[in-house]
Parts: C-alpha cells; structure tokens; sequence
C-alpha cells in the first residue's frame, strides 16, 4: 500500500511538473516572444503585393481616343507547388487554347520558383481558369496598351514595352505625365498561396494624367488614306503629310506612308516607325525660294519693279552652270515664285551678301532647332559661312547645300502666313510647359507682299496649278528636289513637294506634301500639288470654313 503511494505521487509529481513547464512555456512565448512568433507568422502567410494602375489616355483634340489602357492578366505557377491532376490539366490546356504537353512541359521546370503559364488573358478567362482552384496557379493583373487608330497615327503616338513605359513617340515624350504610380496593399494568403483576406492599403495607386493633342484624328486618317492611294499609284518609296493651324500654330496632322501596327509587337521595328516630319532632315529645293526672294526684298535698295532676264534658259556662275527648266524670258519679281526660275533667285540673292540669306532661313527656324518635345527630332544643316557672288550662293538660294526637316519648312510657311508672325509650334491641348513667345520676325507689309507672290505660283499659269481648289484661294509652292546619290545628284532620283496655305486671304491651314522617288511622274506640280488639293479640301470641309472668293483664281 505505502509503494503504491509512493508511485502515486511520483505519478502526480511528474504530470504536476510537465504541466508547469508546459504553462511556463506558454507564458514564456505569449509573453516574451509574442512579437518574434507573430513576425514569424506574418512571414509565412502576410504578403506585400503591388495594386496595378491605369496608364494615362492619349486623345485627339476632339477627345477621340487614340492610346488607351486594357485591363488583362498573366498566368505563372511556381513549379514545386504546382501538382495539377489529370482532368485539371485537361481543363487548363481547353480553356487555355493549348495542348497538356505544354503545361507539364511548364510544369517540369522545377528548379525555378516563377514561370509563366499564359500572358496578356481577357478578365473573363481568367476567372474562368481561377475557378479550377489549382495548386500554385496565380495570376498577375496588368495594363495592355492598346492604339484604336492603329496605323493611321502610330509614328506620332509611339508605343510601350511590355512594362508600360514609353518607347517612341508620345508615349515617350510625355511619359512622366502619361506613366501610373503603383500602389501596395497587404494581404493574407494560406499554405496554398491562395488570398484568404486583405489586411490594409498601404499606398492608393495613382492613375496616369491624360494627354489631348491637338491632332485632329478625322484629318489624320483622310490624309493617311490619301497618302497610301498616292504612294501605291506613283510606285514611290514612301510619302509624308504635315497640317498645322496657321492661326495658332497647332499640328493637326502628320505621317507618312508606309507606316506601322502599334498593336503588333513584332511592327514595332524599322524605319517606318520614324515620324519622318521631325526625324528626318532633306534639301528643301525651290520651297525655300521665298524665303530667298524675303531676304533680298528686306533691303531698301531693292527694286520690285525690276525686270529679270533670264534668257537662254541657262546662266554662268563662277565655273558653273545655273538652269531653269524652261526659258521663261524676262520675269517680273512675283515671277521669280510663279515661274520657279533658279536663274532669276538666283540673281537677286547674288545682289546681297551671303549671310543675309542665311539669316533669313534660320530666322525662320530652317536648319534649327524648334525646341519640340518630340524624341529623335534633328536640327538639319545651315552653312556657317560662303562667299558673296559664289555658285554655292546660288545654289543655296535654290534650296540646295543646306537641310531642313519638314516640321520646320511648315513652321516657316506659317510663319508667312501670319504676315511674320512668329509662334510656338503646340502639340498639346491646355498644357502649362508650352512656350508663350511670340514675336514678328519680319516686317509685316513686306512679308505679306512676298505671300501675296505665292498665290501666283497656285494659279492657272502657275507651276502649283494643280493645287487649286475652287473658290478657296491657295497659297504655295512646288519643289522638286534632285537625290543625291552615289556619284552626286542623281538625275533619275526626285523629292515632289508642296508646301501651301489655304484660305490665303484667312489663312487657316498650312500643309506640307512630300513623295519621295515617285516612279511616274516627279515634278512637285504634277505629284505634290493633287494631293495638296485633297488633303485641303477635306479640311476646308470638315472645320466648315467659308470661301474667300467667289469663283475660281484668276491669274492677274
């Protein structure tokens, strides 16, 4: 009886003192460890994840949008936790659109810990394929950008890479103000990996800020169309469009045929992802003729009464030969633009030294800078210095031995237009950071005397006849531009290009055409001057601008 006892208590005394360190142990980690043990805990279940943002939207200057963000998402697994069964790979490969030798295949890379499944899914199927409830299929929610003018714009809005950050256009330029600010929130998951609760936000996303241009999307894609019949007809390598408002300086239009998909990854490559209107630079020919002419017209001494000769059709400059096309005999001042004659420029710049020509384009902003946001842009190419009465003198009148692009040679004709009105050029609608400066560069009895000349050149006996649109007045010229190639000017290789504004009296449009090496005809009259035509007519139309003479131009 007395052993029995004495198990008895050694029994209680045991289970008595297993019970103590069992409640000390508690107290001990309830009480001494709880932050270690609850830090311990959170790590295993507590997860940090990114909210995802939308990217700004891109529109035209009626708010037709033109760039503009989709929700979808991506499928990864983590290969050691992904261990799907036979009828849930069978599900996944059907909803998927893939075979189940894919997903095992996805599956077999077991010494990675991410590996994605499927990319870019509607939000459809991905609730579809969630609600299989898979061990180790997660999904990742993103914003797919998506360009519903497709081609008809794409060189000027660009695209993004597959994070959503700009890469071209645009969407390059204004990325700071276009690109979201992702958020963070705290969430709980189980063993599975599966989101059992959200704790807290711990950072709101902040969506991108929409950007308006000032293009007008319905000029865009009518001049775009134009483009393509024209560079199909002609044979020619590619042609451009450019439209400003000649009122405030606005671009409304640009591109160039051939252009791209933004939409297709594999488009997003080449040179016809260039907005050739600021990236590429090229000889303006006899379009910077009336600039020459302003430059020499500027001088008191100038005589616009004066009668040119310019018979046989050829003359002799230094060591070299100075041609028109035709010989057009005696010309009067305004026959110089109406006539395109390179003797008769030619002469009147040879009166005046050398850096009064060179000046005037760059007061026009050739050869400069237009300090544009637009990635990629050039500044094309001024001569420092040449000497008086030189052929390069000569030639530099006609448009050759310098570069321009063709964002500048339409600024310039604005700026004609605007009687010398000098003005920002504006891409964007409402924006703070545009430059307000403004200022007249020339007189403005003389600039509008010299833009007076140009509606000669776009009348019945003008070389921009092609060009005319009835009742409406144009004003503008034609150049066509030797290539050079291999061994110099390529007599077989041609530019065609307009430049010219419509209504002249009110002038509302500026549009600059270009074709590059057209197979058909070359002469800017005969190729540049029709689409001019086109494209104006359909502004002139579309912004319901009235005629400003009531029957066709009559040439004076």
């Amino acid at each position: 009886m007395f052993k029995q006892n004495i198990r008895l208590y050694c029994i209680s005394f045991f289970l008595f003192a297993f019970l103590l360190a069992v409640i000390s142990r508690l107290v001990y980690l309830q009480v001494e460890q709880i932050e270690f043990l609850q830090a311990q805990g959170n790590a295993r279940t507590v997860r940090t994840m990114p909210i995802e943002a939308y990217r700004g939207m891109i529109t035209d200057r009626r708010g037709t949008p033109v760039a503009m963000s989709t929700p979808m998402y991506h499928l990864w697994i983590d290969p050691k936790r992904f261990n799907p069964d036979a009828k849930q790979i069978a599900s996944l490969a059907g909803a998927l659109s893939v075979t189940p030798t894919y997903i095992q295949s996805r599956q077999s890379q077991s010494e990675k810990q991410f590996v994605y499944l499927k990319k870019e899914i509607a939000p459809s199927l991905r609730d579809k394929v969630m609600k299989l409830k898979v061990k180790g299929l997660y999904d990742e929610k993103i914003f797919k950008r998506y360009y519903p003018a497709a081609e008809s714009i794409a060189q000027l809005i660009g695209f993004t890479d597959s994070q959503d950050k700009g890469q071209s256009g645009i969407e390059l330029a204004y990325n700071q103000l276009l690109a979201p600010k992702r958020g963070k929130k705290q969430i709980i998951e189980d063993a599975q990996g599966r989101l059992i609760e959200d704790l807290a936000t711990l950072a709101p996303p902040i969506p991108g800020k929409d950007v308006q241009l000032t293009v007008d999307l319905r000029l865009q894609s009518h001049s775009m169309h134009v483009m393509q019949q024209a560079v199909k007809e002609t044979g020619a390598n590619w042609g451009l469009f450019l439209i400003l408002d000649a009122e405030t300086n606005e671009l409304l239009a640009t591109g160039s045929y051939p252009s791209f998909n933004p939409n297709q990854r594999q488009d997003r490559a080449g040179k016809n992802t260039r907005l050739k209107a600021f990236t590429d630079q090229f000889e303006p020919g006899s379009t910077a003729k009336p600039f020459a002419l302003l430059s020499a017209m500027m001088h008191p001494d100038f005589n616009k009464t004066q009668v040119i000769h310019t018979s046989p059709g050829y003359r002799r400059v230094q060591h070299n030969i100075v041609r028109d096309v035709h010989n057009f005999g005696d010309l009067t001042i305004p026959d110089v633009l109406k006539k395109s004659s390179n003797i008769a420029i030619s002469q009147v710049t040879l009166d005046y030294p050398a850096n009064d020509l060179r000046n005037m384009y760059q007061l026009f902003g050739l050869g400069t800078h237009l300090l544009s946001v637009f990635p990629g842009e050039v500044m094309g190419y001024i001569p420092y210095r040449m000497a008086d009465k030189s052929f390069v003198l000569a030639t530099f009148s006609m448009g050759y031995g310098m570069t321009v692009t063709p964002i500048q040679l339409a600024n310039a004709y604005g700026t004609l237009a605007r009687k010398g009105l000098q003005k920002p050029l504006i891409m964007l609608r409402h924006a703070e950071q545009q430059s307000n400066e403004i200022a007249q560069i020339t007189p403005k009895q003389t600039t509008q005397e010299l833009f007076e000349y140009l509606t000669h050149v776009v009348s019945p006996t003008g070389s921009g006849r092609l060009a005319m649109i009835p009742q409406y007045q144009t004003a503008g010229k034609t150049g066509t531009v030797r290539i050079v190639g291999a061994d110099g000017y390529d007599k077989n290789r041609h530019l065609s290009l307009f430049a010219g504004v419509t209504p002249a009296s009110r002038p509302k449009f500026v549009i600059l055409i270009m074709v590059d090496e057209p197979k058909t005809q070359y002469y800017g009259g005969a190729v540049a001057a029709p689409l001019y035509k086109k494209i104006a007519s359909k502004a002139l139309q579309l912004y319901q601008i009235l005629p400003d003479q009531p029957t066709d131009i009559q040439d004076e």
